[in-house]
């Protein structure tokens, strides 16, 4: 009887991290790969990038390793469910390369996720139940608008990091 491996992808602060599940015998077999996102140049340690190759090679290892230290053949994996640390931004062009991306500790977007909340703050927390803030993408693409013109005007689509691996695993652009 063929197995039924279903694989957790979780790209985390420190890394990356592939879970694979027997959905039959509920067997566990993990790969991981650390990373550092190192304080982004001229942000003052206020901006923290995201850098998308070393995190897609990470997680393809620490796949590759889940894979091979289970036996595992890739048509044996029936479903891959992607998680990842919250507050990442990733903006991308209308051909799907990235613009722009930062970790959840980038917080260059303070200026304007001040001048969101004093301007429309009560209305954004009524609609959305958060207050504005510097590592949320509404400041971000403020800040990427003044700092970084080129790159928002080619802007087509911003996307959470889990939601640009899920993309990069299979085509489609889409949010959970």
């Amino acid at each position: 009887m063929a197995r039924e491996i279903l694989m957790a992808i979780d790209a985390g602060g420190g890394g990356g991290h592939c879970l694979l599940v027997d959905a039959r015998s509920g067997e566990l077999t993990r790969g991981f790969r650390a990373w550092r996102h190192p304080s982004a140049p001229g942000t003052g340690g206020l901006g923290s990038d995201l850098d998308l190759d070393l995190v897609w090679r990470c997680l393809g290892e620490a796949a590759r390793e889940a894979r091979e230290r289970a036996g595992v053949a890739p048509a044996e994996i029936r479903g891959i469910a992607v998680t990842s640390m919250r507050h990442t931004t990733v903006a991308l062009d209308g051909g799907g390369a990235p613009l722009f991306a930062a970790a959840n500790r980038d917080a260059r977007a303070v200026g304007e996720a001040l001048e969101l909340a004093a301007a429309r703050g009560d209305e954004l927390y009524v609609r959305t139940g958060q207050w504005p803030s510097p590592l949320a993408s509404a400041a971000r693409l403020r800040w990427l608008r003044s700092a970084r013109p080129d790159a928002w005007r080619e802007a087509a689509v911003v996307l959470s990091l889990s939601d640009w691996i899920a993309f990069r695993l299979c085509g489609a652009i889409a949010t959970d």
